[in-house]
Formats: C-alpha cells, structure tokens, sequence
C-alpha cells in the first residue's frame, strides 16, 4: 500500500513538473514550412536522336515536355513562398548547347522562361554544367503556379562534323510552403 501510494506521487510530481511551465498560447504561434523536392525534367540524348542537316544551315534541337499540373492547386498557390529549379547537364558532346526552359498555361503561353548555356564537353570528359534559378516574388510565384508544364528545348547553335557522345539532364524543384 505505501508502495502504491509512493508511485502514485512520484508520477503526478513528474507529470506537473513537465507541464508546468508550458505556455500553451504559444502553440497558435507554430509555422509549418515544409520543402517538397521533385523531379522535373531528365533525359539523356545521344547521336542518333539528333538529326544532322548540314544542307539547311538550321540548328538541330530536341525537347521534352513535363507536366506540372499539381501547382493550380489554391492550397499550394497560397502557402508557396519560394521555388528553386535546379539544372544539371552532363556534355560529352563536342559542341556547346543552348537550353531554354518554359513554364506554359494550358494555351500554351509562356508564363515565366529562362535560358541556359550548357559548356561543350569532351568525348573522354564529360562537362558539367549547373544551374538555379530562383523564384522568390509574388509576381514570380504567381506565373509558375500558373503554369501547367514545363518545356525544355536543347539547340546545338551550330551542328558539328559528326555528333558522338551524350547530354544528360537532370532537373528537379524544391517548392517552399509556409503555413
């Protein structure tokens, strides 16, 4: 019995000594700000997806599209703070690239773009080549979440001889929430 009545005070003297000085109203204070990473756009291109045409003098491109559709999200429109896109080219190929990014509406207007010169590799050593592009405004914000895709379109400006080699892309964003 004294045992029990013993433990009893021990875990209601614990107990109030762990609450005692909590300050609940601070709870309405908390600010959830969480970072969400997510693959954009990757590929890797290689000679026979290019198509030399050395008769036209036109420069050679590819492109791939993403679809972004989550951002239309009013939740998502209102809690994000910040955007971070990251782009990280491989280039064994012997010729420098151009990429341009486009973040399009669903009638395909250009909502926020952006280029991005990707350095001419080496067959035996590839370059790497990174870029980040940050979104912190409103005005900013707002023309990517309304955007609902995002198109990368990679031109060689002036074709070489022969194309060997790859370019790899590797892409993704970090959206920043606050709520």
């Amino acid at each position: 019995m004294l045992l029990r009545s013993l433990l009893v005070c021990v875990i209601v003297a614990t107990a109030y000594a762990c609450v005692k000085d909590t300050d609940f109203d601070q709870a309405s204070d908390i600010e959830a700000t969480p970072e969400i990473e997510l693959d954009l756009v990757y590929f890797t291109l290689t000679p026979p997806q290019f198509t030399l045409d050395t008769d036209s003098g036109r420069p050679i491109s590819v492109r791939d599209t993403t679809d972004i559709r989550f951002l239309d999200d009013s939740f998502v429109q209102d809690a994000l703070k910040r955007v971070e896109y990251y782009f990280r080219f491989s280039n064994s190929i012997p010729s420098e690239f151009n990429a341009n990014v486009r973040f399009l509406n669903g009638d395909n207007d250009v909502r926020y773009q952006f280029d991005i010169d990707v350095a001419q590799g080496a067959l035996d050593t590839p370059v790497i080549t990174e870029h980040i592009e940050i979104l912190a405004t409103r005005a900013q914000i707002r023309r990517i979440t309304e955007s609902s895709k995002v198109v990368v379109r990679v031109t060689i400006p002036e074709a070489p001889q022969t194309v060997e080699g790859f370019l790899n892309l590797q892409s993704k964003g970090t959206y920043f929430l606050e709520y």
